[in-house]
Formats: structure tokens, C-alpha cells, sequence
């Protein structure tokens, strides 16, 4: 039993610190700097799959101790911590999604000023033209 306890624990320590980084999450997004977005993922990426590799030991663990009261109580508090961690995301998907649009929009806008400074400029196989000529020639 202290062996689930033990993963339970760790599981909410991760989480803990995904909560924590909630905040500097929001301001890393906000920020549109490419590489603290980057890094960002990375990092909750590191987490997410450590989460992971722990909670796969938990459903063989959980069989003989769902009925203790201390496995219960830990239990609900992961719920409560998941739960918040998937709202903050789902808020976070959606500011990454108008980034994105924002993006584009961008992108397009500067694709549409290249292709109009474009139009100006001379083409290499034309040939200049003469500017003086007289009339017999």
C-alpha cells in the first residue's frame, strides 16, 4: 500500500509543478517569442512523459487499496490538480490558436508587401530601352 501511496505522490508532485508554471506559462504565450514557446513545450513535454511512465504502475496498484481512505483522499486530490492543469491547457489552446491566426495573418500581410515591392523592380531579361533616338533610327 505504501507503494501506490509512493506513486500517487509523485504523480502529485508533477502536477504540482505544472500548476506552478501556469502563470509563466501565460506569459511565455502571450510573449509570441518563438523560443520560449519552444522550450516551454519541452519542458512540459519532459513532465507529461515522466507523468506518464509513473501512472502506467497505478491501475495494478489501485486493485487492492481503492477501499483505503488515504489511496481515496490522494485520488481525489490528483482529480482536483488534473483538472485544473486541463482547464489552464484548454485555455492555453485557444491563445495558441489566435497566435496562430495571428501568424498567418502576418505572414500573408508581409507575402503581399514582398510580392508588390516585387512588381517594381526591373526584370533581368528585359532590354533598356533607349532614352534619346533621333528619327532616323
Amino acid at each position: 500500500m505504501t507503494e501506490v501511496l509512493a506513486v500517487l505522490t509523485s504523480i502529485s508532485d508533477q502536477l504540482d509543478a505544472l500548476i506552478e508554471a501556469l502563470p509563466s506559462q501565460t506569459s511565455v504565450l502571450e510573449s509570441r517569442d518563438v523560443d520560449d514557446i519552444t522550450r516551454l513545450i519541452e519542458e512540459r513535454s519532459r513532465v507529461i512523459e515522466s507523468m506518464v511512465e509513473v501512472s502506467e504502475r497505478v491501475p495494478g496498484l489501485l486493485g487492492s487499496s481503492e477501499d483505503d481512505p488515504a489511496v481515496r483522499a490522494m485520488v481525489h486530490a490528483l482529480d482536483g490538480k488534473l483538472q485544473t492543469v486541463l482547464e489552464a491547457d484548454r485555455k492555453a489552446e485557444t491563445l495558441m490558436s489566435e497566435l496562430t491566426r495571428d501568424l498567418g495573418g502576418q505572414l500573408r500581410q508581409a507575402n503581399t508587401t514582398l510580392v508588390a515591392r516585387d512588381v517594381y523592380k526591373p526584370t533581368a531579361t528585359a532590354q533598356p530601352s533607349a532614352r534619346f533616338s533621333d528619327r532616323e533610327g
